[in-house]
């Protein structure tokens, strides 16, 4: 088992953290980030808490890591490692929580216009901290959806990774989120994440297996209610 991004806790728990206990761990692996909320431009330096098969190690970031592919990578080499035995993999990404931080060479590509002669450097300073204070809302728009972007590229390595292992056609991957946008729009559901209008609960639910994607209900949609405590069953 494998617990790859954050814990939303309002401090590590022993049972996620800090427990190597093989009889009462909760994950064999992982790389931890404790809280709901972080900047995405890990400084030189920066730790992260992590463990492989019960054995703690400590993440030391580069200057220029972005902490969404450092969590990408970390799934994949989880998957890499696991790929001869049965595994679940919890890759809670922090992205597309604030603050709006988009990486550079994502905003470059997206919107070529807008960030094409900016350094690194320009476009970090300019969406630096928590607060936001001077950034227009067409700003955090290009940084949300930069966000949302890189964190799609990244659960597209996750399928690379399956599908070079030779594992793809026998595992079951499934998407959400625990809120909806919080910027942008949400067409066609009204209001925001934090608000009980349809947009604030209504999320994505997408459950993909190859047998599922053959089958003659293949793209089927359905329409009830569901929860995130469905999935265990």
């Amino acid at each position: 088992t494998g617990f790859v991004g954050k814990s939303h806790g309002r401090k590590p728990t022993d049972k996620v953290y800090g427990n190597t206990n093989p009889q009462t761990a909760e994950f064999d692996d992982g790389l931890f980030f404790n809280n709901g909320a972080r900047g995405f431009y890990m400084t030189e330096g920066e730790t992260l808490p992590g463990r492989v098969g019960l054995k703690p190690f400590k993440f030391t970031a580069k200057a220029d890591d972005y902490i969404t592919d450092v969590f990408t990578d970390h799934a994949v080499q989880f998957i890499e490692r696991h790929a001869d035995e049965p595994f679940m993999l919890y890759l809670p990404y922090t992205a597309p929580h604030e603050p709006l931080h988009g990486k550079p060479e994502d905003l470059r590509k997206m919107f070529p216009k807008v960030f094409a002669g900016q350094s690194d450097e320009s476009i970090i300073a300019k969406v630096a901290g928590h607060k936001f204070r001077g950034v227009s809302d067409e700003m955090k728009a290009y940084h949300y959806a930069a966000m949302v972007h890189n964190m799609d590229l990244g659960i597209g390595r996750i399928f690379q990774t399956l599908e070079k292992l030779g594992i793809d056609e026998n595992t079951l991957i499934i998407f959400t989120s625990d809120n909806g946008a919080q910027w942008g729009s949400n067409y066609p559901a009204h209001g925001h994440k934090g608000e009980t209008r349809d947009a604030g609960i209504r999320v994505p639910f997408i459950v993909w297996s190859a047998a599922l994607a053959a089958s003659d209900r293949s793209g089927s949609v359905y329409n009830g209610l569901v929860s995130l405590a469905d999935i265990a069953p």
